[in-house]
């Protein structure tokens, strides 16, 4: 086997940007890992199931060391199918990997560091890259606290609970030039570059329409949706930091974990949660990714109380005016009889369709193969690996691009956001300004309140 000195390093973030020839990427024999010395080192936030599953994606590669995990909540059930959980779990899936990988820890590996708070993981490990896999409400303070001290980021979508807070995140990452990643993974998918790039290249002549079909309801994730009583904390879960910039609330298992994704303090539901994936897909492959709409009508929806625990709307259907005079249209697969997924229809009636199961045009002949000179999106055939390439990529001095950069999250997202807005407050339509990220027009004072709200004393951005 050829040895691991014979291949080209990338040393941590201190001496990361030296040379481009220390660069390696993945052409690393199989089994073959740099010394420790010599790899992007990454925290971990956030070890619920989606934390640790991408974790396991990073851990795969002979690039990268994972060296610390953070999570408020020390170990319990309630995530995912009431699956167990938290930094001890991270922590113990991260040394049996390296314990297994280099036989019980050898081979210039140290056992990986566990923190309840994200501030003393970011102040004491020397970090090039964090994975953020937070409830949505902490991605912005996380992801700027990392960009501030220079360190790169792969972010969970959606991008952040607000747009205001989403666009204080670009800011952040083109200040402090860091490598950006949203975990937008469907930009990795085959069948969603397949079809973008059909559109992208006049396949379908003009886009007269995108209709977009998303999950409906407040699903019960963690089969801990019924415990909405007050009861006491679990030991070992710091509630109070797990709330952060949140509104003061009582603990009760429905609240937290897989469940958080259906209450306004911490998310918006469905809308958000699978719209930041869709709706994505949807402006990549119009182009759109650095513009938004100008109006956003509601067409049929249902906001549960505002007392209810779960708030967020679970019967949706909206339809939006992109640039170019696309509409896009997005409802919810539980009260509608739609198929799931992104289909592009062209004026005369032809169409794409894509989701994460496969692809198909009508007529077929539209999936014919691209020339060498036909529009290319970004190739990525592995989300978590198209990220550390971009880092290796910003140390040579290139562009460090990813498959799914903030400002396209940001831009998607918004979409979402303006449509959870006019259902929230029963508004029929909102008037958005793309350039300024202004709402305008009837309502909009009441609806801007919404675009960036305060967050509970001592947490600002």
């Amino acid at each position: 086997m050829e040895s691991c000195e014979n291949k080209g390093l990338v040393t941590r973030r201190g001496l990361i940007g030296r040379s481009a020839l220390a660069l390696g990427g993945l052409a690393l024999p199989v089994g073959c890992r740099r010394p420790a010395n010599q790899r992007i080192t990454l925290g971990c936030i956030g070890m619920g199931k989606m934390g640790v599953q991408v974790m396991n994606s990073f851990l795969q590669d002979p690039r990268v060391q994972v060296v610390a995990v953070c999570d408020v909540n020390e170990e319990s059930d309630g995530y995912w199918h009431n699956e167990t959980f938290g930094r001890e779990p991270g922590r113990r899936v991260v040394d049996d990997f390296y314990g297994r990988a280099w036989n019980s820890l050898k081979g210039g590996s140290s056992a990986c560091s566990a923190y309840l708070d994200y501030r003393e993981m970011l102040e004491k490990e020397d970090l090039d890259a964090v994975l953020i896999s937070t409830p949505n409400h902490w991605h912005a303070l996380q992801a700027i606290a990392a960009a501030d001290k220079g360190i790169h980021v792969y972010g969970q979508k959606p991008l952040a609970r607000t747009i205001g807070e989403g666009r204080a995140i670009c800011q952040a990452v083109e200040t402090s030039g860091i490598v950006w990643q949203t975990g937008s993974q469907q930009r990795s998918d085959q069948y969603f570059r397949k079809a973008c790039e059909l559109v992208r290249n006049g396949r379908l002549g003009k886009v007269d329409r995108v209709e977009i079909t998303l999950p409906g309801g407040n699903p019960n994730y963690s089969r801990r949706g019924k415990e909405k009583a007050t009861v006491a904390v679990p030991e070992g879960f710091d509630f109070d930091l797990w709330l952060g910039p949140a509104p003061v609330a009582d603990y009760c298992p429905a609240r937290t974990h897989a469940n958080w994704r259906w209450n306004w303090d911490y998310a918006g539901g469905n809308v958000t949660d699978f719209g930041a994936h869709h709706i994505d897909i949807a402006l990549w492959g119009l182009g759109l990714e650095h513009t938004g709409p100008s109006e956003i009508r509601i067409i049929d929806a249902e906001v549960p109380e505002p007392g209810e625990l779960y708030n967020t709307p679970f019967k949706f259907h909206f339809e939006v005016d992109l640039p170019g005079g696309t509409a896009l249209v997005v409802k919810d697969a539980k009260h509608h009889e739609v198929e799931g997924g992104v289909r592009f229809i062209g004026e005369n009636g032809d169409w794409i369709w894509c989701d994460r199961s496969g692809f198909k045009a009508e007529p077929r002949s539209l999936a014919g193969s691209l020339a060498e000179s036909d529009i290319r999106l970004h190739q990525s055939h592995h989300h978590e690996e198209d990220f550390v390439t971009a880092i290796e990529s910003k140390a040579s001095g290139g562009a460090g691009a990813t498959v799914a950069p903030v400002e396209a999250a940001q831009r998607a997202i918004s979409i979402a956001h303006l449509a959870n807005i006019a259902m929230r407050l029963g508004l029929p339509q909102i008037q958005w300004n793309a350039a300024n990220e202004m709402i305008v027009g009837a309502g909009a004072a009441e609806a801007r309140a919404y675009i960036a709200q305060p967050m509970r004393s001592p947490w600002s951005l």
